[in-house]
């Protein structure tokens, strides 16, 4: 699952099945420009990145 921190975020999907390399791949987009955090939890564990929107 994922979950993405900002306003006017937009995910193509949150969550999903990974492909047959364990990849589970989606689009972000945002409508503000801001740092935002996306964090991807699978049971206990997360993975947790930054990505800055800029205008």
């Amino acid at each position: 699952t994922l979950a993405v921190t900002g306003t006017g975020n937009t995910l193509g999907a949150a969550s999903g099945t990974t492909d047959g390399a364990g990849i589970f791949s989606t689009t972000l987009k945002s409508s503000v420009a801001e740092a935002k955090t996306v964090t991807a939890t699978l049971g206990a564990g997360s993975l947790t990145t930054a990505v800055t929107f800029i205008p």
